[in-house]
């Protein structure tokens, strides 16, 4: 009879599923129930009941209050039927309960298999193919060990062509090693990537590493091809991040451009232009009355107009600052103050300090600065001399444009609203390379015009 158990118990096994019958259909907490099912696990509990985990058409949690009968060995995989009063829980832990007396509200059916090791060996790739409620009795599985990991008391077989996780029982006391063949008797878990074996039991019939699988199976390349495309749709969103954000840069970067040339055309080259018409226009006036002063006028005019050159040159210069000219911000000085022939004589340069690796980057818009500055101390303040001196500090870039000119009232100055940009736009340019401009002037006592920006 013992020996027709497990061949009874797989008879009666298929024939769960198609009852469809839930035991717990109605029912309401507090009512007595009875429900089968085949138990998977018996664990004593912290307050000394017992509790068995029972696989049926719903899956449900029975805790007896008395277990002085009760040996785990006696139950587990069997198919019994308990009755007691239910309970119901909710949340994601929650599932009907049956709270039973004592052994005698188990009953039965079918007891577990005397040597589980007597049942029909079954291939885990078939297995994993089916329902898990398919399985509800221990199955028994041969394959060899691919990975015996101590750590979680657990290892890797590999039967059929795919791979399951095996949690032995506490029966099982020692693990096997890599490439033992084994023999286990577990229940069934299916879900997530591997399905899995629990409260194993385990015996080592032979040792074979030459049937160990290859590494690269059909599970890790469909993992590192997953990993490979996951990598590739990453980077190709961060590409598309820094280009959308490259994009968006260089367009602000290109409206700045524009703008500091509308500034530079304007703040410049307009007032050389302007000058010039004036020495023109007077030249014409004077031309039939007093020959000599209009022969001087257009002296200026031409003077002017090398100006306006010169200011045009400086411009298409500064446009391709970061390719042309001395790699440092004192040769860059040098080398604009040079090529301005009208500034000969009149403009000196002087250098104080360690001059910091940042320091050219600010070339552009210093040299516009000194060109408005000098231009203003030239013409307008009637200055004889200008001195431009440059000090660097530890984290400072001092720039001082002074001249000995007529000066004026600073306080008072005119400003954008009377059409006078030179000191607005000078300051916006100090502005953009995070520096503080300033003015120091009086009336008959010359000119200092000011920046600072702080530097590594």
């Amino acid at each position: 009879m013992r020996r027709t158990a497990p061949f009874l118990a797989a008879a009666l096994l298929l024939a769960l599923p198609a009852s469809g019958a839930n035991p717990f259909a109605g029912a309401a907490s507090g009512s007595e129930v009875s429900a089968e099912g085949v138990v998977h696990n018996v664990s004593i509990l912290s307050d000394g009941r017992v509790a068995f985990d029972v696989r049926g058409e719903v899956p449900f949690l029975a805790v007896f209050e008395d277990a002085s009968m009760i040996a785990p060995v006696d139950f587990e995989d069997a198919l019994v039927s308990i009755t007691g009063m239910l309970e119901l829980r909710d949340g994601a832990d929650g599932g009907p309960e049956i709270m039973a007396e004592d052994v005698a509200s188990v009953r039965t059916l079918v007891p577990p298999p005397e040597d589980p090791y007597s049942l029909p060996v079954v291939d885990i790739s078939e297995v994993s193919l089916a329902r898990e409620e398919s399985f509800r009795h221990r199955l028994h599985a041969r394959g060899v060990v691919t990975v015996s990991r101590s750590a979680d008391a657990a290892f890797v077989v590999y039967s059929g062509g795919l791979e399951a996780v095996v949690r032995p029982s506490a029966r099982k006391a020692q693990l096997p090693k890599v490439g033992d063949i084994v023999d286990v008797c577990a229940f069934l878990e299916i879900g997530g990537d591997e399905p899995a074996m629990n409260d194993a039991l385990v015996r080592v019939v032979g040792h074979d590493e030459s049937r160990l699988p290859p590494y690269w199976t059909a599970g890790r390349v469909w993992a590192l091809m997953g990993i490979v495309v996951s990598a590739v749709l990453l980077v190709a969103i961060a590409a598309l991040v820094l280009l959308r954000r490259f994009e968006r840069e260089r367009y602000n970067a290109t409206r700045r451009e524009r703008l500091r040339l509308s500034h530079d055309l304007h703040d410049n080259l307009q007032q050389l232009l302007a000058a010039t018409m004036f020495r023109l226009d007077a030249a014409q006036s004077l031309f039939d009355c007093d020959p000599k002063a209009a022969k001087e006028q257009l002296g200026w005019a031409k003077k002017a107009v090398e100006g306006t050159q010169a200011g045009l040159r400086s411009v298409l210069w500064d446009l391709q600052e970061e390719s042309e000219g001395p790699d440092s911000l004192t040769g860059l000085v040098r080398y604009a103050v040079g090529r301005m022939p009208h500034w000969k004589g009149r403009v000196t340069t002087e250098f104080s300090g360690r001059e910091p690796s940042d320091a050219r980057s600010f070339g552009g818009r210093f040299l516009m600065i000194i060109q408005e500055a000098v231009w203003n101390a030239l013409m307008r303040g009637r200055a004889s001399n200008v001195r431009i001196r440059l000090f660097f500090r530890r984290g400072l870039v001092r720039l001082i444009i002074s001249d000995d000119g007529a000066g004026f009232d600073a306080a008072s100055a005119p400003g954008v609203a009377e059409g006078h940009l030179g000191l607005s736009s000078m300051r916006q340019r100090a502005e953009e390379i995070g520096g503080r401009f300033s003015v120091k002037s009086e009336i008959g006592r010359g000119t200092s015009v000011i920046v600072e920006v702080p530097c590594e």
